[in-house]
C-alpha cells in the first residue's frame, strides 16, 4: 500500500495506467493499487491519450474474440 506523500515510481504509473485501460474502474484500480482515485486520476491524465489507445486496443480485442466464439457455435 502506498503511503501519503510518497511518489509513486515510473513502473507503478506504468501498471495503474494500463489496469485503469483494462478495467476503466478509478475507484477498483485505486484499490488494487493502495492509492486515492485522485492519484489514479492524475495519474491517467497525465498521458489520457495513451490510456485511450489502450482501452481502444483492449476493446478491438475483446470484440475479436466475441466473434471468434460466435462463429465456433456457428
Amino acid at each position: 500500500m502506498a503511503q501519503r506523500g510518497k511518489k509513486l515510481d515510473d513502473r507503478t504509473r506504468e501498471h495503474i495506467r494500463a489496469y485503469y485501460a483494462q478495467c476503466g474502474n478509478m475507484r477498483e484500480t485505486a484499490r488494487k493499487f493502495g492509492v486515492s482515485p485522485n492519484t489514479v486520476k492524475r495519474v491517467v491524465d497525465e498521458q489520457n491519450d495513451e490510456v485511450a489507445k489502450l482501452r481502444t486496443q483492449k476493446k478491438e480485442q475483446w470484440i475479436e474474440e466475441a466473434w471468434r466464439t460466435i462463429h465456433l457455435y456457428m
